[in-house]
């Protein structure tokens, strides 16, 4: 575990030390989450179709926007910190093993997204439309030889 300073959250501004948690997923927990993630997808686009479309294409701009910015460097894969955990290990800081807290989101969204579709079907297209644009660019990339993808 290593800390840095972060800025802060709130609207103040100031830093504060920040435990900076990295975990690497095995192989066979990045397909489970890729292919849960895809499912997931699909089953907001099922439940708010209309929803859905305009923010998978957000998504995307803001994609298309980094890799503007950033070129190939936003291809690269992304550990995970203690910043993308789930909110109740984010609060209770325990963190769980990958495939509980995998389990956990999904219980969490498949329950709620029928009853909030208007908050959970734009947060997952635009997440799922960000992410298909930066794995179509990196399969690119890998086929004109620019960059190793991790």
């Amino acid at each position: 575990m290593s800390t840095r300073e972060v800025a802060c959250a709130s609207s103040c501004g100031h830093t504060h030390q920040h435990e900076h948690v990295v975990s690497r997923a095995t192989p066979l927990e990045r397909v489970i989450s890729k292919a849960v993630f895809v499912a997931i997808g699909a089953f907001a686009c099922y439940i708010e179709m209309q929803l859905f479309i305009p923010f998978f294409f957000v998504g995307m701009l803001i994609k298309t926007i980094q890799y503007q910015q950033q070129g190939d460097a936003i291809l690269q894969g992304t550990d995970i910190t203690s910043c993308s955990l789930s909110a109740l290990e984010q609060l209770s800081e325990m963190r769980l093993p990958p495939m509980v807290s995998l389990a956990i989101i999904v219980a969490t969204f498949v329950c709620h997204v029928e009853h909030h579709p208007s908050v959970f079907v734009p947060v997952t297209a635009i997440f799922l439309g960000a992410w298909v644009l930066k794995e179509v660019l990196a399969f690119k990339a890998r086929v004109q030889g620019r960059v190793q993808i991790s």
